[in-house]
């Protein structure tokens, strides 16, 4: 929500998410996963997980979006280049000061049917980080967006707890 949003929009949206949004400063909406040794199994798990996940079980959101329990060499690449596309945001966005970004999203693909290859030639094709969600944008008066940045910074100590 941004600056403009009432009392009663801000008290609905700390509450529904309030395992993550107060102490990480981000939220897990959902996410669709393909699963198993061959990736092919197909889960999709909805905003009820996002609400359900705290500090105490976070690895619980690493963990099924990476299909921890068919861990390979290539899914800790993965993770690895989302948190270097996570720092060249980072990057960018510490340095620009014309506006903050409120209640936008990132949206994480990967093609699970890279981590089957052996060759890690198209890895880094198979990984995709979007900025989306602009619905929220308001003058930063030439000063950080700490509430994004600091979303950021945690984001990355947490997938980086992944590797």
């Amino acid at each position: 929500y941004g600056p403009d949003a009432s009392e009663d929009k801000k008290q609905k949206s700390d509450a529904a998410y309030s395992g993550t949004k107060k102490p990480f400063g981000f939220s897990v909406l959902g996410m669709s996963v393909y699963m198993g040794e061959q990736k092919d199994e197909f889960k999709v798990l909805n905003k009820e997980f996002g609400k359900q996940l705290t500090k105490e079980n976070i690895d619980d959101f690493l963990q099924t979006y990476f299909d921890g329990k068919n861990k390979t060499e290539r899914t800790t690449k993965v993770a690895q280049i989302f948190v270097r596309k996570l720092n060249e945001i980072q990057s960018f966005y510490s340095q620009q000061k014309k506006f903050h970004i409120f209640g936008s999203s990132l949206l994480f693909v990967y093609d699970a049917a890279a981590l089957t290859e052996t060759s890690d030639d198209n890895l880094e094709k198979a990984v995709v980080l979007k900025m989306i969600d602009f619905a929220h944008i308001f003058p930063a008066n030439g000063e950080a967006d700490e509430n994004y940045l600091n979303g950021l910074t945690n984001l990355i100590k947490v997938i980086q707890t992944f590797n």
